[in-house]
């Protein structure tokens, strides 16, 4: 497999080498933790079976929207190379939260969530079906969005990621409990931000031209780490005490 065919798979130019390859290695490293985002809490819940009652479900629905969102962005981009590692790694992602909604409901506490288990499974998996499907129509023939959509369209599903679980982290600084995220979630959440946020500067430098476009994707970005990055410091803070309650006592 030669040098371009594996920067192909990324829609990367080898015109510059050096930013190419760190492009790809960003690129496949975001891929593989925007994959797994949904992973830690899906295991989380078909081991515990149990919904916790400080989650929201509206965060988890906007979230999944933010998947659906970046996934048409990369296949749709106005640009050249396109943002193919968020078209390919949010396809996947969108099924893993599919089923991580459809659990989410089937382990809650309310009966009444419980019941529309099954019809939350089918509206989101043909939600993940149908983008998928667009996604990839748009990826192999080469077609590209509306500047002023996608203008539109990369603030509108950044900040959908970006604030989707705010009001749980808000929560989680007043009352110093966690339980609206699993802790490896919130790891994962992290990682995925960092490693796409080195993805993007890395692109801009590979493409040659820092456009509105990838300059709005860094800011929300940015924002979006350090969010999940002080949740996450907080979850050790409050960890390291409590170890240390146990040791006096």
């Amino acid at each position: 497999m030669d040098q371009n065919t594996v920067l192909g798979f990324l829609n990367l130019t080898s015109a510059e080498p050096i930013s190419a390859w760190f492009t790809w290695l960003f690129g496949m490293t975001s891929l593989i933790f925007t994959v797994l985002i949904g992973l830690p809490q899906l295991i989380h819940l078909i081991k515990t079976k149990e919904t916790s009652p400080e989650v929201k479900y509206y965060s988890f629905w906007l979230f999944f929207s933010g998947i659906v969102g970046w996934m048409i962005l990369g296949s749709w981009d106005v640009t050249n190379p396109k943002m193919l590692a968020t078209a390919y790694s949010n396809m996947a992602a969108s099924y893993i939260f599919s089923l991580t909604l459809f659990f989410l409901y089937l382990y809650s506490p309310d009966k009444s969530r419980r019941k529309h288990a099954w019809l939350v499974l089918l509206i989101s998996m043909g939600i993940a079906i149908a983008s998928t499907v667009l996604s990839l129509f748009g990826i192999v023939q080469d077609r590209h969005m509306n500047p002023k959509l996608m203008v539109v369209a990369v603030t509108i599903f950044p900040m959908l990621t970006t604030f989707s679980f705010l009001p749980s982290v808000i929560r989680s600084f007043e009352n110093r409990k966690f339980d609206g995220m699993s802790v490896p979630m919130l790891i994962c959440m992290v990682c995925v931000n960092f490693f796409w946020l080195l993805y993007w500067v890395t692109l801009a430098i590979n493409r040659g031209d820092l456009d509105s476009n990838i300059l709005s994707a860094m800011m929300w970005q940015t924002i979006s780490f350090l969010i999940y990055f002080s949740q996450f410091i907080l979850v050790v803070v409050s960890h390291l005490k409590s170890k240390k309650i146990k040791r006096t006592a």
